[in-house]
């Protein structure tokens, strides 16, 4: 993930393009906040759509009882 999140700081700064609004999509969403959180003067903003961001949260105990109750929510969906 650190491979990733550097590359996309280095083609923002590569292209002169920051502080750059980040759309980014599904995994491409974590890089996205690593890159807000590590060089926040990269960014300007970033907008998730459909983030993969449970494996981020897993490690935090305020996130395992709502990423429990997805997990079981979406096992019970699968089913039908």
């Amino acid at each position: 993930m650190a491979m990733h999140s550097a590359d996309l700081a280095g083609l923002i700064r590569a292209l002169g393009a920051g502080p750059a609004h980040l759309v980014t999509l599904s995994s491409g969403a974590i890089y996205g906040v690593m890159v807000a959180l590590e060089q926040p003067d990269l960014v300007r903003s970033v907008t998730l759509a459909e983030p993969a961001m449970a494996a981020l949260l897993a490690d935090l105990p305020e996130a395992r009882a709502a990423l429990e109750q997805r997990r079981r929510g979406s096992s019970r969906s699968s089913r039908c």
